[in-house]
C-alpha cells in the first residue's frame, strides 16, 4: 500500500469480512462476480480522496 493511501485509524474497528458480504444483496454480488471479475477478499479503510 503507498503511504498517500493510507489514512490515520479512528480508533473503530472494521467489522469482519463476513458481516461485509451479508450486507451487500445476493444479486448485487452475483454482478460485481460477473461484470468484474470482483469479490470481496479483505475489509479495508480507503481515503475518501482517492474515491472517484
Amino acid at each position: 500500500m503507498r503511504d498517500e493511501d493510507v489514512i490515520p485509524d479512528d480508533g473503530t474497528e472494521l467489522p469482519p469480512l463476513e458481516t461485509v458480504e451479508k450486507r451487500i444483496p445476493e444479486k448485487t454480488r452475483v454482478l460485481m462476480e460477473e461484470l468484474f471479475r470482483a469479490k470481496l477478499n479483505k475489509v479495508q479503510r480507503v481515503n475518501p480522496k482517492k474515491i472517484k
